[in-house]
């Protein structure tokens, strides 16, 4: 047991850390046709083929873009935008 609770902080420490930060790689979501992956990096959303191969970088905006969503259709992505005055959801 005295083993298993450092392990235990630590996870802790970490998750709430990169809970706080913006940065980090998340929001990973699969296509409907499970061609490809759209995700969260940096503040932008990006696509690659589950494939593997180069991610393209779908938005470049100063706000940060988080929490991206297939359409039914796979053609289109909603996300989130989080300025410092506001919060809008925008279709990619």
């Amino acid at each position: 047991m005295k083993k298993f609770l450092p392990i235990v902080l630590a996870s802790v420490a970490l998750g709430s850390a990169a809970a706080e930060a913006p940065l980090w790689m998340r929001d990973v979501k699969i296509s409907p046709d499970g061609q490809k992956i759209a995700f969260t990096y940096k503040g932008d959303i990006y696509t690659v083929s589950t494939r593997g191969g180069s991610a393209n970088r779908l938005t470049t905006q100063s706000s940060v873009e988080s929490s991206p969503v297939w359409s039914p259709d796979g053609k289109k992505i909603r996300s989130e935008e989080h300025t410092s005055e506001l919060q809008s959801h925008k279709h990619l």
